[in-house]
């Protein structure tokens, strides 16, 4: 695994674009994730979210623009060579082998030593709640299961950062809810970065960031189901906004936020002051 800039942005978009024939499936983004974020590309079928999804893995290649792993540029590189793994719709479980051989084959292709994937898929499968279960077959699973299956599959090899490709798609309402919130649950404990793409707004609530696409363009941000919300609202267009973002040290020791929470907010800021035009005169 190569060595990560964690001082970087977990995924860096610059001037993103993605043709396919006369088709601009993303067009022109430029987009920043945190690393340790719980984030959300939120859209309708066709609007780019799931190829952006595919652009970070290394299944799509850039027409242009570059983007950037923790300050590495793999715009070019194959998914084999970037620090990233993807929990797919379909679960992509392998048939034919036990829960626990599904877990353990990311392991066995980076040649782990037979006792430390033993020992690191049962860590997995009992961080998923499925302990005991390590004997069965997919098939003997129910779908929320199976999902937990492929989180844990992606989770094995430890990456920093997680895709996951509408995670509930295929489950119903009580099963969905309980695979987000192991989720968030995953994201805290581990500090992994998570990227859901999905086009329920119910889902996206339970992650901390979202963008919504169209078209193949961002067209809206928000912090989302975080403590921040309200405070975006109240400070989007007011004077103490426009101080943090010009580093205003009394305006950062008001709000009292963390560094990484700072970074998030002022982030989310600047970005809808460029697309708001001049500033407010509010206090």
């Amino acid at each position: 695994m190569t060595a990560i800039d964690t001082t970087s942005p977990a995924i860096r978009f610059r001037a993103i674009s993605r043709h396919f024939g006369e088709v601009h499936a993303v067009d022109g983004v430029d987009l920043d994730i945190l690393d340790g974020e719980f984030f959300t590309m939120l859209g309708p079928s066709g609007s780019g979210k799931t190829t952006c999804l595919r652009l970070i893995a290394g299944f799509e290649v850039p027409d242009s623009g570059t983007i950037e792993l923790f300050g590495r540029d793999v715009s070019s590189l194959p998914p084999y060579d970037r620090d990233v793994n993807t929990v797919f719709q379909d679960y992509a479980l392998f048939p034919h082998m036990r829960v626990a051989e599904n877990v353990a084959y990311g392991l066995m292709i980076r040649k782990v030593s037979p006792p430390e994937r033993q020992r690191r898929t049962e860590e997995m499968l009992e961080l998923v709640r499925l302990h005991g279960l390590g004997g069965r077959k997919p098939s003997e699973l129910s779908g929320g299961q199976r999902q937990r299956v492929a989180v844990a599959r992606a989770l094995a090899n430890d990456p920093p950062l997680v895709l996951a490709d509408e995670p509930t798609g295929n489950l119903d309402t009580a099963a969905g809810r309980e695979l987000m919130l192991l989720l968030r649950q995953l994201n805290q404990t581990k500090g992994t970065t998570f990227v859901v793409v999905t086009h329920d707004h119910a889902v996206a609530r339970q992650t901390n960031r979202v963008v919504v696409m169209q078209d193949g363009k961002i067209v809206r941000e928000d912090l989302i189901g975080s403590p921040l919300e309200e405070d975006l609202k109240l400070w989007r267009h007011s004077g103490l906004g426009r101080r943090l973002l010009t580093g205003d040290e009394e305006a950062i020791e008001r709000v009292g936020l963390s560094g990484k929470e700072l970074a998030l907010l002022r982030g989310v800021l600047a970005r809808a002051d460029r697309k708001a035009g001049p500033p407010s005169q509010g206090s």
